[in-house]
């Protein structure tokens, strides 16, 4: 099964170019995307710790090079092929769950099995928020010696959590709008534009996108106006 766009042009060893987050997808990496359905998919008729272990196992492996600091880290930017993989229409797992299911293969590593074997998966996703090994285990054990439901679990991460994480601001929304944005400009434009892919959008769809780029233009040159007036600085001088 093929995810090339309809809209993509393929250069014979490079990349294929669309419009898109798959825009900036090589052929390899799309034959991973799909290989990666196919997988996933067929997984699904494992359920529970199995198939949140195995899924994840195989995003994190597959994606990111078993580097789980890498998938975790908000601040670093997802590969372009993990992403296609979250906007794939018949991948049969959704979004928030690959992300639980990596996160919870992850924390399998980290407790002791006699523990891992007796939660269910609901337990292993309410531990999900707590911060430390240690901790994680603790609760984990209070829940089997207590027979705690997973909905006392969530109770008591909910009653744990704000106190280990105590003097952490939340990042501004302007802040949060910024660095979307910059994740959105790296992947539209990972390769190099040229004129004549420019020319292939068409004259309308070239006309939506300009005025589109000049009212986001527009926007982020008042942001620049009053990110200068906080730092006490005038805002430098627009040409056009």
């Amino acid at each position: 099964m093929s995810y090339i766009h309809e809209s993509q042009s393929v250069a014979p060893g490079g990349p294929e170019l669309a419009v898109g987050p798959q825009a900036a997808l090589v052929r390899q990496e799309v034959a991973d995307v799909d290989e990666a359905v196919r997988y996933i998919n067929e997984r699904t008729v494992l359920s529970g710790l199995d198939l949140a272990r195995d899924v994840g196992e195989y995003i994190l492996n597959t994606f990111f090079d078993g580097d789980y600091a890498h998938f975790a880290n908000p601040s670093r930017t997802k590969p372009t092929s993990f992403r296609a993989l979250e906007l794939r229409q018949d991948l049969l797992i959704g979004k928030a769950r690959l992300h639980d299911f990596v996160r919870i293969s992850h924390q399998l590593k980290m407790l002791p099995s006699e523990v891992v074997t007796r939660l269910t998966l609901a337990h292993h996703r309410a531990l999900l928020p707590v911060p430390d090994p240690a901790s994680k285990a603790a609760l984990a054990r209070r829940a089997l010696d207590e027979g705690w439901p997973s909905r006392v679990l969530c109770h008591e991460v909910r009653r744990f959590v704000p106190r280990s994480r105590a003097g952490r601001k939340p990042l501004p929304p302007v802040a949060k709008g910024i660095r979307g944005v910059v994740k959105s400009l790296d992947l539209a434009l990972k390769h190099d534009l040229t004129s004549d892919e420019v020319r292939r959008l068409g004259p309308e769809q070239a006309s939506t996108l300009a005025e589109q780029v000049e009212e986001s233009l527009t926007r982020l040159r008042e942001l620049r106006r009053l990110l200068a007036g906080a730092l006490g600085k005038s805002g430098p001088r627009d040409d056009c």
